[in-house]
């Protein structure tokens, strides 16, 4: 599995149990994690790593901030989303229903609020990947004629 920090393309990801601060870039894996463990970011605690070997290191002081970040940004990507998408959404997520089986509008929702923060509405966004979807076959169709 390639490290988060190297990944280009999230779909070859199966994601992980845990993610370091480090590693996070808001892959739809990433979002997943975070919003399964939203309340205790929200706390000021980063979820404990799941087989932690290296014992009781020492957190560095002031670590509750990166947690308290991740939950406030975690926060704002989703109440960016309009309320049936944001509760579909959290109901998949909450129901462990992996993305590939996730129907449209969850799946939309999470894509949505992935990668780089949108300053487009989540009806617009759609549209247009709706729109350059069939802007794509129509002009694959126009070539297969052409030809």
């Amino acid at each position: 599995m390639t490290e988060c920090q190297n990944c280009r393309d999230w779909r070859k990801c199966v994601g992980k149990d845990f993610f370091l601060y480090g590693e996070i870039r808001y892959c739809s894996h990433q979002m997943i994690w975070l919003i399964e463990n939203l309340e205790s970011l929200e706390q000021g605690e980063w979820p404990d790593e799941p087989d932690d070997s290296r014992g009781g290191l020492r957190k560095a002081e002031a670590s509750f901030t990166k947690a308290i970040e991740m939950a406030v940004e975690t926060k704002a990507r989703l109440d960016s989303l309009p309320k049936y998408a944001r509760d579909h959404l959290l109901d998949v997520i909450n129901a462990r229903i992996d993305i590939d089986y996730m129907s449209y509008t969850p799946r939309m929702a999470l894509y949505y609020i992935s990668g780089l923060r949108k300053n487009i509405a989540f009806s617009k966004w759609c549209w247009q990947l709706r729109h350059r979807k069939n802007e794509d076959k129509t002009s694959s169709k126009m070539a297969k004629v052409s030809i």
